[in-house]
């Protein structure tokens, strides 16, 4: 599995919870991901997570 999988399975049922019509992910320094996710209704969810490597 890749990075973009992996990513895709991890926030795929954040996206359905938040009803979301766009997403956006940023890395950042540390490996902490950014995620954006702009809502139907137009308010924004903005999520913050670690990465770290799978053993």
């Amino acid at each position: 599995m890749n990075i973009s999988q992996s990513l895709s399975a991890h926030l795929a049922p954040i996206y359905k919870r938040e009803k979301g019509k766009q997403i956006a992910v940023e890395l950042k320094a540390r490996g902490v991901l950014l995620v954006t996710i702009v809502r139907q209704d137009g308010s924004i969810y903005r999520g913050r997570f670690l990465l770290r490597a799978a053993k």
